[in-house]
């Protein structure tokens, strides 16, 4: 779990997530990620994700939340259904550059 992970490592430039659970943030022991964290989630989720990783972003300063215009979180994987190449196409490209911006 990214959460578990970015806890306590000097060395932890960021943390993505684009899972479709999220860890409310009450869950998350303070301090649990100072370096940069994204989650990314589908905005119409059924499951209430979209409304844990709202309250995520709004309450840890380093989070940040994007959103894509999709009901279900298996967009991004071509073997289901709910596949959709562009919202993939947007996901690819901002964790590339979440990555680029942390390299080095």
């Amino acid at each position: 779990m990214p959460e578990r992970a970015s806890r306590g490592r000097p060395s932890w430039r960021g943390e993505s997530s684009a899972a479709a659970i999220q860890v409310p943030a009450p869950h998350l022991s303070a301090g649990w990620c100072a370096a940069p964290a994204h989650r990314r989630t589908a905005a119409n989720d059924r499951l209430g994700n979209v409304d844990v990783a709202r309250e995520v972003a709004r309450t840890v300063d380093t989070a940040e939340l994007f959103l894509y215009p999709r009901e279900r979180q298996l967009f991004a994987d071509r073997s289901f259904g709910e596949h959709d190449p562009a919202a993939t196409a947007l996901l690819m490209q901002r964790v590339l550059a979440f990555l680029q911006q942390r390299a080095g």
